[in-house]
């Protein structure tokens, strides 16, 4: 298993034909009016894709989790469902009034195979810079 890509972006939508919509993409990073008042409550979406060999043993189960100088602001845990006619598999983490400060966002990803075994754990300290323009 493989993670393929991380994205931030405000929200992700599932469409017809195995389709998504993804809104308002950040690059690599979230920037903020200078009249912000700090902490900001924001939503923010993640999506993630992973490529999976058929010979490999498929996620079942996963843990995500974002932060922002060492405080978890967003922590999900869930079931996987893939769909056996596809190699990529797709998460999505939709978020809403998550506290946000200036700083690097960062997160980690562990997926579970059926047995509970960690079947891939990335992780990234700087995914997103959180500032003011």
């Amino acid at each position: 298993m493989k993670l393929l890509d991380v994205l931030f972006c405000d929200d992700v939508r599932f469409e017809a034909n195995n389709k998504l919509s993804i809104m308002g993409l950040y690059n690599d990073r979230m920037v903020y009016p200078k009249a912000a008042k700090w902490p900001v409550t924001s939503r923010m979406a993640v999506l993630m894709r992973f490529s999976v060999d058929q010979h490999e043993r498929g996620p079942r189960s996963f843990e995500f989790r974002c932060f922002l100088k060492e405080k978890n602001v967003v922590e999900v845990k869930g079931e996987i469902h893939p769909n056996s006619l596809q190699s990529v598999v797709c998460l999505v983490v939709n978020a809403e009034g998550i506290q946000l400060d200036t700083g690097e966002l960062g997160y980690e990803i562990f997926m579970y195979d059926e047995s509970k075994e960690v079947i891939l754990n990335k992780k990234n300290k700087c995914a997103l810079k959180i500032m003011t323009e």
